[in-house]
This record gives C-alpha cells, sequence and structure tokens, in this order.
C-alpha cells in the first residue's frame, strides 16, 4: 500500500520535471529528461538556494556543474566565454532557482492560494545532499546535467 508521501513525492516528481522543463525550455530552449540514477558530470558545480516561505517554509536547491553553468550564461547572456565571470555565473544560478522555484510551487498551490520566495542565496563547491524525505533528481539538458532538491518541508506540505 502507498503512503502519503509516497504520493507526495510522486506529485513533487511530477511537478518537478514540468518546472525544470519550463525554466530550461524557455530559457535555454532545450529539450529536458529525469535521469534520477546519474551523477553530475563535473566535480566543481555551482549551486543556488532558494527559501520558500509560503505557504510552507522550504528550499529548493540546484546544483549546476561549473561548464554548464558557464555554458547556460554565455547563452543567455549572448556573451563571449571570456566575459563570463563567477559573478555573472552566481547571477545566472540564482536567476535559474528563482525561476523554477516559482514554477514548481505554482503547480503545487491552489489557482487562488499565495505563494512567496525569499531571495537566493548562490555560491560554488560541494554542497551536502540530504537523506531525509527531501527529493533530489538528475535532470538532463542536451549533452549536461544538473541536479535539484527539494527540501522534506514542501514534499511534506504536497501530501
Amino acid at each position: 500500500m502507498e503512503s502519503g508521501i509516497d504520493r507526495a513525492k510522486q506529485a513533487i516528481d511530477s511537478f518537478l520535471l514540468s518546472a525544470v522543463e519550463e525554466t530550461m525550455e524557455n530559457m535555454l530552449f532545450e529539450e529536458v529528461e529525469s535521469d534520477s540514477d546519474a551523477e553530475l558530470k563535473g566535480k566543481k558545480s555551482f549551486w543556488a538556494r532558494l527559501p520558500v516561505l509560503k505557504p510552507v517554509c522550504g528550499t529548493v536547491t540546484m546544483i549546476i556543474p561549473n561548464e554548464f553553468a558557464r555554458t547556460i550564461t554565455r547563452d543567455i547572456y549572448a556573451c563571449k566565454d571570456q566575459n563570463v565571470n563567477k559573478t555573472i555565473i552566481l547571477d545566472t544560478v540564482s536567476e535559474l532557482i528563482h525561476i523554477l522555484a516559482g514554477c514548481l510551487i505554482k503547480r503545487l498551490v491552489n489557482e487562488s492560494e499565495d505563494f512567496e520566495l525569499g531571495l537566493p542565496e548562490s555560491g560554488t563547491g560541494s554542497f551536502r545532499l540530504q537523506i531525509d524525505n527531501s527529493i533530489s533528481r538528475v535532470f538532463a539538458i542536451g549533452e549536461k546535467n544538473l541536479r535539484v532538491i527539494v527540501s522534506d518541508e514542501i514534499v511534506r506540505y504536497a501530501e
């Protein structure tokens, strides 16, 4: 028998795939595939975390390998690689998580329900994955991939 948390995780999986597809297809014109068993390509990464403040307190986090983050930034700003610096990449990753989290939460709440997002935090280097009821998925976008983590508070809200 399927538990409420299992149903919630399935719902979040579906909403998350739709949110990543909408974000990446609109911004990068790239198709997205869920590849939950994959590992991120590249050891060094940029990450961004966005707090969800309403209707539930939780976080949505995205981890993008350095080279993919650089490519995304270059493509979005239509600039040459030498003009892409760490500050611009961090801004891009922060904007992406803001759009992605908004797309996700918009699917999670009723149309008449308001939601509120906080300010993104971004950085470089390793990011500790949580092993609780959080959902962590890897998405293939073209030949590259990224990881999105939805905190257990948001998963429980979907229950």
